[in-house]
């Protein structure tokens, strides 16, 4: 009787164990996987111009490099504006943390105006605006390493357009 309930419970355990196993290698793999997913939605991005620059009468390797070119063009930009973008945010850091601490100390006092009693509002320690702020820092940081990676980004993407302009051609053979 026990070793039918074992048997039942096996799947199921092994299941949740495998995709722990598969998870964790996601995540230990994420600074490679990233650049190649970026590079994956890019290309699928990129394909309706490079098709039609075929299309046009213009030879395939040329249309996929002028795509990715642009791409790159766009990427750039986009690193250098996320990049000013940080480094202002960076140096403004310190007065926006002290807007939202007499905001809040502001907000406090209006309560307590209000009937609120002090003791009730205990969030003064649980509330952080470094915290807060230091999250947006690393979100904005997260977004230029990935772009960071241009020159991964470009060669697969160029890869998978290659591959992806000759597909019908493929298909029909």
């Amino acid at each position: 009787m026990t070793e039918n309930r074992t048997s039942k419970l096996y799947p199921p355990v092994l299941t949740v164990a495998a995709l722990i196993v598969v998870f964790a290698g996601l995540r230990a793999a994420q600074a490679l996987l990233l650049p190649f997913l970026f590079s994956i939605v890019l290309a699928m991005l990129a394909l309706p111009s490079a098709l039609w620059l075929e299309r046009k009468g213009c030879p395939r390797a040329l249309s996929i490099f002028t795509v990715v070119l642009a791409a790159i063009g766009i990427l750039v930009l986009g690193t250098a504006l996320t990049a000013n973008s940080v480094q202002q945010f960076t140096s403004l850091l310190p007065s926006y943390q002290e807007d939202i601490r007499s905001g809040y100390l502001n907000m406090v006092q209006w309560l307590q105006d209000h009937g609120v009693q002090p003791r009730l509002l205990d969030l003064q320690e649980q509330f952080d605006p470094a915290a807060l702020l230091s999250l947006v820092g690393a979100t904005l940081g997260g977004v230029l390493d990935i772009l960071s990676n241009v020159i991964l980004v470009a060669i697969t993407m160029g890869f998978i357009l290659a591959e992806a302009a000759g597909f019908s051609e493929k298909v029909q053979r």
